[in-house]
């Protein structure tokens, strides 16, 4: 007779043995899930702290060529046009020189947008800081653009701006703006003296730049106050006083003792001085 009851243990035993193996090897899976979900968690916090001190690198502003810029390096004003940096010659303060200076040292401000893809000149012209070093007058060189009226030259026309490193305004001075063709006239504004006070400033209006026989140019006078321009004419030896006072010596011409280009003067030294105001 089969010993029913022997088999049944049997049974007993082989599935209480399985269900202890199957236990056991869901704890052993369960425990190395868990280990490398820790080991994992552990390289994500890694990384995302790499990423944190990881230096951002430093986005440049993109800068238009054809924008004007003032910058002060050390009380020291400087031009940027044109991917370019201009400050006055020391030899000759009607003429810019172009330096090499580190851009990222000067703090730069916006003085005023060129002409876009302009069909000849495209520069400055003349450029002087005031006494104080918290304004500067400049005299832009530029021609027609794209976009621009037919009425404004393709050849040469000029802008005259005065910008306010405080205030960080630009002003122009409209009364020489000069869009057409000038009929041999003093059209070109080359920046001569600002008084001493910070109000006035005097300009040689030249009938052409860097030309022989041009003459002798014109003197016109601006008066930040009033935002005028008076004209004096040709003069020489000139020099701001006080409050919009003047002096200067008369242009006296007289024959040439021998044939030669341009014009000849009387000597100012026997000339006297002759007094103005701006608000005669």
């Amino acid at each position: 007779m089969v010993n029913l009851k022997g088999v049944a243990d049997e049974k007993v035993n082989y599935w209480r043995v399985s269900a202890i193996v199957l236990a056991v090897a869901l704890v052993a899976s369960g425990g190395y899930f868990l280990l490398y979900v820790k080991i994992l968690t552990s390289q994500i916090e890694s990384i995302q702290r790499l990423v944190i001190s990881y230096p951002r690198p430093k986005v440049e502003k993109i800068v238009e060529d054809n924008t004007v810029y003032i910058g002060n390096l050390k009380d020291n004003l400087l031009l940027k046009y044109n991917g370019k940096f201009f400050e006055p010659s020391s030899e000759n303060p009607n003429e810019l020189v172009v330096v090499d200076i580190d851009e990222n040292s000067v703090d730069w401000f916006e003085v005023i947008d060129g002409p876009k893809n302009p069909q000849g000149y495209n520069e400055p012209l003349s450029f002087k800081a005031f006494p104080d070093n918290q304004k500067a007058v400049i005299v832009m060189r530029w021609s027609r653009g794209e976009g621009e009226a037919e009425t404004v030259s393709d050849y040469a026309y000029y802008r005259v701006f005065i910008y306010d490193l405080l205030a960080k305004t630009t002003r122009e001075i409209a009364e020489m703006r000069n869009n057409e063709e000038p009929s041999r006239g003093y059209f070109i504004p080359i920046i001569d003296q600002i008084s001493e006070d910070g109000g006035y400033v005097s300009f040689n209006m030249h009938a052409c730049w860097n030309c022989d026989g041009g003459g002798r140019p014109e003197r016109h006078l601006y008066s930040l106050e009033l935002d005028k321009v008076k004209r004096l004419g040709r003069t020489l030896d000139f020099k701001w006083l006080d409050r919009g006072v003047y002096q200067y010596k008369e242009y006296k011409v007289i024959p040439c003792a021998e044939p030669q280009p341009g014009e000849c003067f009387e000597d100012t030294a026997s000339l006297p001085f002759i007094s103005g105001s701006f608000f005669q």
